[in-house]
């Protein structure tokens, strides 16, 4: 299971972000992130494990290494992978729009045909 010191650095360096970007993010000192990454976690509020969650678009269960194994049977690929953490981190009226559109489009008649084998 995954540390939430590794959690958080593995996310934040998953987004691209440096621990100063990080930090104004959520509304702390970069040397604070540098304390929750080295494991000084003893001392996050709910409110910024709240906002790191929220920036890093992992759930509060997810920082705290609670969720990793929710899942286990799912073998994404890394495909799907991208389009999960892409779609994460759209807001809830984006999610709905997307949902919408796939829904579409699984309406073309090549996905009936297939849908329609996988039934037999």
């Amino acid at each position: 299971m995954k540390t939430v010191k590794s959690i958080i650095r593995d996310n934040r360096q998953k987004l691209n972000l440096t621990k100063a970007e990080l930090a104004e993010k959520i509304g702390v000192n970069a040397s604070t992130i540098t304390r929750w990454e080295s494991g000084e976690v003893a001392n996050m509020t709910r409110k910024n494990m709240i906002k790191l969650a929220n920036v890093l678009h992992i759930s509060p269960m997810d920082l705290l290494g609670k969720n990793q194994d929710a899942l286990p049977s799912l073998n994404l690929s890394e495909n799907e992978k991208e389009m999960l953490s892409l779609y994460k981190q759209l807001d809830t009226e984006d999610k709905a729009e997307i949902k919408g559109e796939m829904k579409g489009m699984l309406k073309a008649d090549k996905y009936k045909m297939k849908l329609n084998d996988e039934a037999i």
